[in-house]
């Protein structure tokens, strides 16, 4: 059985609105997906920060579209961001200063016992419990 992966939601918002090198790996990615059978997670945090910038970044109705698409992907997993993650996350910003959101995203994946986080957020490298991959490394 192949390891599971926490997306960032960075992942996500580049494969919708950036049409340059690093938006077109994302979105390689993500296809790639539709042939596997890998276990992908991430956190409701992440519907948040993506339909933000969607919705920010196109047209309305093209953007209800992705967004629609977005919790269609096939074996993405939402995870819940309660009160124990929230906690979690606070230890995250003392021990290794992150932000908020990067907490939140970290504890999600440690706590269900993920290891490897996608993200182009290198604060996640100084995270000891994580491994971070980026678009540009990835090998799938």
């Amino acid at each position: 059985m192949e390891e599971s992966i926490y997306l960032d939601a960075n992942v996500f918002i580049f494969a919708a609105i950036n049409e340059e090198n690093i938006g077109k790996k994302a979105k390689a990615f993500l296809n790639s997906l539709l042939s596997r059978k890998t276990k992908i997670f991430t956190s409701t945090l992440t519907f948040d920060e993506f339909s933000y910038k969607v919705l920010k970044n196109r047209k309305r109705e093209d953007a209800l579209r992705v967004i629609s698409a977005f919790f269609n992907i096939p074996y993405l997993t939402f995870l819940d961001v309660n009160s124990n993650m929230t906690w979690s996350a606070f230890e995250l910003i003392k021990n290794y200063n992150l932000n908020p959101r990067d907490a939140i995203h970290a504890a999600c994946a440690i706590n269900n016992n993920i290891k490897i986080i996608l993200s182009e957020d290198k604060d996640f490298d100084r995270v000891k419990e994580l491994k971070r991959l980026s678009l540009g490394n990835v090998k799938w």
